[in-house]
C-alpha cells in the first residue's frame, strides 16, 4: 500500500468509491489462537490510539479528495472494547470527512461477552448496521481452550440482545479444525448456529501461527 507521501505527488482515481478498513488493536484478554497486531490491557492508551486513529483519517480524507465509502469495516483486536463514545467519534469523524452512501454497510466486530443493550443501541447511535460476533464455537470446552471469554449460552444471549437493538444484519464467526475437536461437536456448533437464523455465517479453518499459545 501507498504511503502518505506517495499518495500526495500521485493521488489515484476512486470513482467507483472505496471500502474503509478501520483497525483497533485493543482486547481485554488475547486469544490462544490469535497472532494478530493486538493487545491486551492497555485500556490507558485508548484515548491516545483513537486521538492518532481520527488524525489519520483526517489525513487520509484530504489526500484522497474526500471519496465515496461504500463499506466501513471496524476490525481488531476487538472494537467492541472500546467505549461506546471512542466508536461514536470514530465513524463521526469518517461521516464528516468522507462521502459515505446513505446505503453503507458499516460493520463492528465483538465479542458476546461485551454486548449489552446498552452498548449495542449506542452502536446503532453511531450508525453502525451491521455487527460480526466472534463466537466460535458452541461448546464451552473448546471455547475455554481457545481463550474466549465466552460460554456458548451468553454468546445466544449476546445475539438476541443484538436482535433486541435493532440490529437485523449480523454475522457469527466460526472456527473448525479445534484440537480434539470431534465430528459431531462441530456438527452441533453448525446446527446452534444456524438455529438462531443469523443473516451470514463465517466459517474459518483455524491455523496454528508460530508464538501463539496453540503452536
Amino acid at each position: 500500500m501507498p504511503n502518505l507521501a506517495q499518495i500526495k505527488h500521485n493521488p489515484p482515481s476512486y470513482e467507483q468509491g472505496i471500502g474503509l478498513y478501520v483497525h483497533i488493536p485493543f482486547c481485554q484478554t488475547k486469544c490462544s489462537y490469535c497472532d494478530f497486531n493486538t493487545y491486551e490491557r492497555i485500556e490507558d492508551q485508548i484515548p491516545n490510539y483513537v486521538t492518532a486513529l481520527t488524525n489519520e483519517i483526517k489525513a487520509w480524507s484530504d489526500l484522497l479528495s474526500q471519496p465515496v465509502v461504500h463499506t466501513i469495516f471496524l476490525g481488531g483486536g476487538t472494537p467492541s472494547y472500546l467505549p461506546v463514545d471512542n466508536i461514536k467519534h470514530i465513524l463521526s469523524t469518517i461521516h464528516s470527512r468522507y462521502k459515505v452512501y446513505e446505503s453503507a454497510e458499516i460493520t463492528l466486530e465483538c465479542n458476546p461477552g461485551d454486548i449489552t443493550l446498552e452498548r449495542a443501541s449506542g452502536w446503532s447511535d453511531a450508525k453502525v448496521n451491521r455487527v460480526s460476533m466472534g463466537v466460535q464455537s458452541f461448546n464451552d470446552g473448546l471455547l475455554a481452550l481457545l481463550g474466549r471469554r465466552h460460554t456458548a449460552n451468553e454468546a445466544k444471549q449476546a445475539f438476541h440482545t443484538l436482535r433486541k437493538a435493532g440490529f437485523n444484519n449480523q454475522s457469527l464467526d466460526l472456527i473448525y479444525g479445534l484440537p480434539h475437536q470431534s465430528a459431531s461437536q462441530w456438527s452441533d456448533t453448525l446446527n446452534e448456529a444456524v438455529a438462531l437464523d443469523p443473516d451470514h455465517i463465517s466459517l474459518y479453518s483455524l491455523q496454528i501461527e508460530e508464538g501463539t499459545p496453540l503452536a
